[in-house]
């Protein structure tokens, strides 16, 4: 087997400053044009991943192909041909390069359409692709139920109840013992969750007292404490008499964030208690949403601004104009997915998870649904395919997730250690629930926007009368796994 050479090593001693530090570091900038690793306490790589048990396995210099979406293999860090010292890149490039070397393989990358490419292999009878990371809902449902993916849960190579693995994922979507999707570290930067941005120095200047992030740890960040708040904030701040993108607003809100409002008064798609998977909205706890939601968006006195925008459109889009010319207290983001755009803004921002619905909720909760991959059938050997994934998990899980949040979030994001304590705390409240991925006609993720917002109403009883039947399909649909 090939030994790793000395510059990997060295790089890899560097690497292990990561491990998560106190926060009294949180607030020192990244410049993302230079690399600040912390001086390494262990002896090399070896050490650092000693409890990880790197089995002896020679896979011979053999490819093993990952595809991906078009775009995706730069934008969520799989891809890195050089070190340019960004802390980020210099991870992913030492992280390939050494399950390279210890397996003694060559790990490539492909961009493309899974749905098609899979479907090629599997009927021509062909090897091509070893891991396949899909988009989380196009075509999605027809792949898991057509055979595309092996069952994880059978793959003795993945060590799924390992941290590395998130275990709400993991266990929401394994149905009848079978597990398709699954996700890891290794997609750390993929993994989009939203969360509500607030402007500290608004917050003060309009004379708000409250500790904010006090008001979350108690449990009491609610719709009801949202709702005063934006009512109080903003106006007609250039006296035309007309409110629109040109005014100050008290929130700032993504129409297409209306299923995370959903999720964050814990109404869940799917619900999970029983021994089988049943549809777990009902027309009594949406109707709570609706009523909340309703109340924040349309009885706030044109407090809010609402538009709509995919990820994509972000930087040309009203909402973000608004809220980076400090003119909105609050603005719904994907914090997770979208993390670069916010290193460029002058006043950096607190962050706050989804409100609850009321004191009494339980948890604050905050719905992933990316971040997957599959393991295609048509791969050669689905164990290998299983023991590579696994390996590039872990070291994500020593190396990225570190990268990500205490240099990345902790240092560019934020400029003090309670931000970066509440970014880690919105994180360790991700949950996943089948049912979004399941709902490919959107008739139960998308129920809260178009009632809410494109109806402007809080009529649940007559949409859940044209569109029950279509929600209850979606739970059908777990019938059809293979």
């Amino acid at each position: 087997m090939k030994k790793l050479g000395c510059c990997l090593l060295a790089l890899m001693v560097l690497l292990g400053g990561f491990l998560f530090s106190a926060c009294n570091n949180a607030n020192q900038t990244d410049d993302p044009n230079e690399s600040e690793f912390l001086e390494s306490e262990t002896d090399g790589p070896v050490d650092r991943y000693a409890d990880y048990g790197f089995e002896s396995v020679d896979l011979e210099e053999r490819s093993y192909c990952i595809l991906t979406l078009a775009g995706y293999n730069d934008t969520h860090h799989f891809v890195v041909d050089d070190i340019d010292g960004t802390t980020l890149n210099e991870a992913s490039f030492s992280r390939t390069q050494y399950v390279n070397e210890v397996y003694n393989c060559n790990l490539t990358f492909w961009e493309g359409n899974p749905d098609l490419l899979i479907h090629d292999c599997i009927t021509g009878g062909t090897h091509d692709f070893d891991l396949v990371y899909p988009h989380p809902t196009s075509s999605i449902v027809k792949m898991m139920t057509s055979n595309y993916f092996a069952n994880l849960l059978e793959c003795d190579t993945l060590r799924l109840d390992e941290p590395w693995w998130n275990q709400s994922q993991v266990e929401n979507y394994s149905v009848n013992n079978k597990l398709f999707l699954a996700v890891s570290d290794y997609s750390i930067t993929g993994q989009g969750f939203a969360a509500i941005l607030y402007n500290k120095k608004l917050y003060h200047d309009a004379g708000f007292d409250e500790d904010i992030y006090q008001l979350v740890k108690d449990g009491n960040w609610t719709m009801e404490q949202l709702y005063t708040m934006v009512k109080q904030f903003g106006g007609d701040t250039n006296g035309d008499t007309v409110i629109d993108e040109k005014d100050t607003f008290g929130l700032a809100f993504q129409s297409g964030y209306s299923s995370r409002f959903m999720y964050g008064m814990d109404q869940f798609i799917f619900d999970y208690s029983g021994e089988e998977i049943k549809l777990g909205l009902d027309q009594e706890g949406v109707s709570r949403v609706v009523s909340s939601l309703y109340k924040l968006l349309w009885e706030s006195d044109q407090k809010v601004f609402v538009e709509s925008c995919i990820n994509s459109g972000w930087p040309t889009s009203n909402l973000w104009k608004i809220y980076s010319e400090n003119r909105a207290l609050f603005m719904t983001f994907d914090v997770g997915g979208m993390f670069p755009m916010l290193s460029n803004l002058i006043e950096k921002p607190g962050y706050l998870p989804i409100p609850k619905y009321d004191s009494e909720q339980k948890d604050y909760l905050i719905v992933c649904a990316s971040g997957f991959f599959a393991i295609p059938n048509c791969a050669e050997d689905i164990e290998k395919s299983g023991l590579i994934l696994d390996a590039l998990s872990y070291i994500s899980y020593i190396d990225m997730r570190p990268a990500f949040f205490e240099r990345i979030l902790g240092g560019r994001m934020s400029d003090h250690p309670d931000d970066f304590e509440m970014l880690n705390f919105l994180h360790s409240k991700k949950v996943f629930d089948l049912g979004y991925t399941m709902d490919e006609g959107g008739y139960a993720r998308d129920m809260v926007q178009k009632i809410v917002v494109d109806g402007k109403s809080v009529n649940v009883s007559s949409y859940w009368r044209m569109n029950s039947a279509f929600m209850n399909t979606i739970v059908t649909k777990l019938k059809q796994f293979p």
